[in-house]
């Protein structure tokens, strides 16, 4: 695979049949993406990054999972954040560097066994959340909300889903009465203040009295 120009932009490696590795490549000719692979699913340490010359981040993978500490790192080198998976169930965290070098914690989902299970959060910064999704072994089922920079719930906000499929309020409290691997449907959860797992909260800033209701 090559970009317009005729430069490299993907090579892939085999070991006899086996495809065992990947690597793309930006147009100027520097690595973007690593990865490595055992009986055709992803093992050993997968390699972003964001620039040529500039590490992204670094995950390893033990058959087809994430396994052990991920690691991701600024633009100037310094570690931004890492977490760790076990077999792929854990948090899956991401970190934002913004202009004048502060990092702020900006995606947070749970995954099980690979598959995002529970909660996904994403924030402004500090702690202010963006949005919330909530999943059952890798389907959307649960309450979806967005808000603005402001705090405020968007116009078609709260969704309502029942594994995967979209359904009206009236037909969510009716599953979720029967079902409880579903959220239960609480105004008070249309403001966009939370009480995070530890594992997210550790990578947050100390919440005020007000927010943590």
């Amino acid at each position: 695979m090559r970009y317009d120009d005729g430069a490299r932009e993907r090579a892939d490696y085999y070991q006899g049949q086996e495809r065992v590795g990947e690597r793309w490549f930006f147009a100027s000719g520097e690595l973007e993406h690593e990865a490595a692979f055992r009986n055709g699913v992803r093992y050993g340490w997968q390699y972003r990054w964001d620039a040529p010359g500039v590490l992204l981040a670094a995950t390893f993978y033990a058959d087809g999972l994430e396994h052990g500490t991920a690691a991701q790192w600024g633009s100037d080198g310094r570690l931004l954040g890492i977490y760790a998976l076990e077999q792929g169930t854990g948090w899956d965290l991401w970190w934002q560097e913004w202009n004048g070098g502060k990092v702020e914690l900006t995606e947070a989902i749970f995954l099980r066994a690979g598959q995002p299970h529970g909660f996904e959060w994403a924030f402004y910064g500090e702690r202010r959340l963006s949005s919330e999704r909530h999943w059952q072994a890798g389907v959307w089922h649960g309450i979806a909300r967005d808000w603005n920079g402001r705090g405020q719930l968007g116009r078609t906000y709260p969704r309502y889903r029942v594994n995967g499929r979209r359904v009206s309020k009236a037909k969510y409290l009716r599953a979720s009465a029967a079902d409880p691997t579903l959220p239960p449907c609480r105004a008070q959860d249309d403001a966009p203040n939370r009480i995070f797992p530890a594992g997210v909260e550790a990578h947050l800033p100390a919440a005020s009295a007000h927010e943590s209701v």
